[in-house]
């Protein structure tokens, strides 16, 4: 055999390395391990270098593969995956005689499967969080599962995804492109949804189908070792945060999110103008009997509620105000980098959906930050909010997924501070 049948072979085995150090034998037709010494999984070399080869020939959009007459993505149910019986997830599959397509969902196919490991194999999120050596307890549980002796099946147990993500998967017996693939993959979902009562979603980036972006929070290393709480916090805010770390749905997210920065802008605004009036009125040279001074106290509040909402405040300044008095910029930069250290050149680029909003975080001056990062995230809030069609850019759901994940740790980060540093410590009872 050439080197480049070889090749796959031995990428292959590295695969399988990562996840058990039972020894891999090699035949001159399988590959094959004896899993804990209980059950014997094999798979060909001819179907390996198969599934490489495909991969050679697909095109690739964010989550989705596809080429000429295939398409394969990942879908989110929600609540739960209706398609299962005694715990194991059954395949939906429906032919359209008309239009020559077979729309298929089951669990992901091999070639995806291989494909999301390549995406992800620079990534130490991934390997630390999604796809890593598998422990005993776990490869007991799998010896213990049904599965049909595939060496590729252990692979798919061993990369964690969400439990209720599942692949669309579509045979066209005409060659297709990837817009025409999507709006039947659009119309099937809608039926799908339409008939069963049940959320599916077509996720669109990788990072939602392994949950990498969903920012762990745990400091701990056990749950045994987390210390009960030491602070009072604001019940309204930890029930928005719950909101927002509790649901996939992107927009809600960032919805729940923005609304605990939110919750302080009518003090913070008015003790705003409340301190600005003082230092006006209490310096020396202001005088109560001379009209253009009180005039120019006048000016100073029209100022401020001119460019108002309905609450009479200026909501971006509030936000401004509100950042100023929570956030340390240097702590949330950090919170960023340990996290992500690539969004600190993300968030330095236009949001993607609107072209506009770059943030330098590295910049010298914090007033500068401040009103950047104010202005990206109220941005992206009225592009959530305000969507008439024809008005200006929104943020279109689903469609927009893929780049409002990105912009959701920043503002995570930022809701953290604000719920940290508005507690209050707590009073012990003795």
């Amino acid at each position: 055999m050439s080197e480049d049948i070889y090749s796959p072979i031995d990428k292959f085995k590295e695969l399988i390395s990562n996840i058990t150090e039972d020894p891999i034998e090699e035949t001159e037709d399988e590959i094959k391990i004896n899993l804990m010494g209980e059950v014997e999984l094999t798979t060909t070399k001819v179907r390996i270098t198969n599934i490489y080869g495909s991969l050679n020939s697909m095109k690739y959009d964010d989550a989705t593969m596809y080429y000429d007459k295939y398409y394969e993505s990942p879908v989110n149910f929600i609540p739960y995956y209706p398609f299962r019986s005694s715990g194991q997830f059954n395949e939906l599959k429906k032919g359209d005689i008309y239009n020559g397509i077979t729309y298929e969902i089951s669990t992901p196919s091999p070639e995806y499967l291989i494909y999301i490991i390549n995406i992800f194999k620079d990534n130490p999120n991934f390997y630390r969080g999604n796809f890593r050596r598998m422990r005993r307890y776990a490869l007991e549980r799998f010896c213990n599962s049904e599965h049909d002796g595939d060496l590729f099946s252990l692979i798919g147990y061993a990369i964690r995804i969400q439990p209720r993500i599942q692949t669309l998967k579509m045979d066209s017996e005409t060659t297709l492109d990837l817009e025409r693939f999507s709006k039947f993959a659009n119309s099937f979902i809608f039926n799908i949804s339409y008939n069963l009562g049940i959320s599916v979603i077509e996720l669109k980036s990788p990072e939602e189908l392994l949950g990498i972006n969903r920012i762990s929070r745990i400091r701990r290393a056990t749950i045994e070792e987390m210390d009960p709480p030491k602070r009072i916090y604001i019940s309204d805010l930890v029930h928005r945060y719950q909101i927002a770390i509790s649901t996939d749905n992107m927009q809600l997210q960032y919805l729940s999110l923005y609304q605990i920065i939110e919750h302080f802008f009518r003090e913070i605004y008015d003790q705003h103008i409340v301190e600005e009036i003082r230092d006006r009125i209490t310096k020396p040279g202001f005088s109560y009997n001379r009209d253009g001074d009180l005039e120019a106290i006048i000016k100073v509040i029209e100022s401020h509620i001119k460019p108002r909402n309905a609450e009479n405040i200026n909501e971006k300044e509030a936000l401004i105000l509100t950042l100023k008095r929570y956030v340390k910029i240097n702590d949330l930069t950090l919170e960023i980098q340990n996290h992500d250290a690539s969004l600190v050149d993300y968030y330095n680029q236009p949001v993607a959906f609107l072209n506009k909003y770059p943030i330098n975080l590295n910049s010298k001056s914090e007033n500068d930050i401040f009103e950047k990062i104010a202005s990206r995230i109220y941005g992206i809030r009225n592009s959530i909010v305000h969507s008439k069609r024809g008005e200006k850019p929104s943020c279109i759901p689903i469609k927009h997924d893929r780049y409002l994940v990105k912009e959701i740790p920043i503002l995570r980060f930022i809701a953290e501070e604000i719920i940290i540093n508005s507690s209050t410590g707590l009073i012990e009872i003795k």
